[in-house]
């Protein structure tokens, strides 16, 4: 998940920490009643202080769309590889019990031989040669 972090920091923010300190807002001077910005990092760093630089704004958003064209990818790589790590372990984990189906109910007058040679007709369609019963 650092990968996402730094992807984030890379693509997106060292470009607007540096216009958002570039913007100068904070510099221009108070006009009539509007409020005089007060230089402080905070001030400096915010959005806010680019808030009149169009460019620089439409600019921020699309670097914000690249960065989650970017996260998508990498998550749909991490997924992939995931599933790739579920189907080795499962592989090498494999045990009867993956294999067995439980069937209730049949009538009582329902032989052995009857419900093997059912499981064999349907089982033959997949590949699967016989059937073992398991109690």
């Amino acid at each position: 998940m650092i990968y996402l972090l730094l992807i984030i920091l890379v693509v997106n923010g060292f470009y607007g920490l540096y216009t958002n300190i570039e913007g100068g807002f904070c510099d221009l001077e108070a006009k009539g009643d509007e409020m005089q910005c007060v230089k402080t990092f905070y001030t400096m760093t915010s959005l806010a202080n680019k808030h009149h630089k169009y460019g620089a704004l439409q600019t921020q958003s699309y670097l914000n769309l690249v960065c989650v064209i970017i996260i998508i990818a990498v998550l749909q790589q991490m997924r992939r590889k995931q599933r790739e790590t579920t189907r080795v372990v499962d592989e090498i984990n494999l045990t009867p019990s993956d294999y067995t189906v439980e069937v209730k109910n049949f009538p009582s007058s329902t032989t052995d031989d009857e419900i093997d040679a059912f499981f064999e007709a349907i089982l033959s369609k997949t590949g699967i040669k016989s059937v073992q019963r398991v109690v």
